[in-house]
């Protein structure tokens, strides 16, 4: 499959935190990753909304992040600025 993003996302195996809000946290994992954005798979029973501030794996930077599309268990997120 050719990567059409600019910048490419490179493939990544880490865990992040999605934060919602109210002490409320969901953990997820990232498969790939890039300056503007990254795929992340969660659990399916879990509700995300479009917006969502989300911290990496040995990161203490919370990105705020756009859902650009979903699909079963995965996201697709842009980093907003």
């Amino acid at each position: 499959m050719n990567e059409k993003r600019s910048p490419p996302r490179r493939l990544v195996k880490k865990s992040a935190t999605i934060m919602l809000g109210g002490g409320r946290k969901v953990i997820c994992g990232v498969r790939d990753l890039s300056k503007l954005g990254a795929g992340l798979d969660i659990a399916a029973e879990v509700y995300i909304p479009d917006v969502f501030k989300l911290v990496l794996e040995m990161e203490t930077v919370q990105r705020r992040c756009k859902i650009a599309w979903r699909k079963d268990n995965r996201l697709g997120v842009t980093f907003l600025p």
